[in-house]
């Protein structure tokens, strides 16, 4: 006999075994990023690019031309997300960032 836990809704489905991965929220970083100096490492300690991890990229905190999809969010190097401008707008654009693990 196997051992774990299940968990099931009113009609009987399973909603949550042994064999699923729950996200769990990780950390959160924020700054700022400039044209001149896009694109940027950010330091995210233990992040990975290995299909375990994931971002959300947060409406910006300012900026008068910025939206989520003006700063684009990928995995670098082992530790490192890098963050890249966009668009050809010039002066700050803020970006906050939520790390989850999958």
């Amino acid at each position: 006999m196997a051992y774990g836990l299940k968990v099931f809704d009113a009609n009987g489905d399973v909603r949550l075994d042994t064999s699923d991965r729950m996200i769990r929220y990780h950390s959160v970083v924020s700054g700022t990023i400039t044209q001149s100096s896009s694109p940027i490492s950010v330091y995210v300690a233990g992040i990975q690019n290995n299909g375990t991890w994931g971002v959300s990229n947060d409406v910006p905190l300012s900026g008068s031309y910025s939206s989520s999809d003006d700063v684009k969010v990928e995995f670098g190097a082992t530790n490192y997300l890098t963050l890249t401008i966009q668009h050809s707008y010039t002066g700050d654009f803020a970006y906050r960032i939520q790390i989850f693990r999958i």
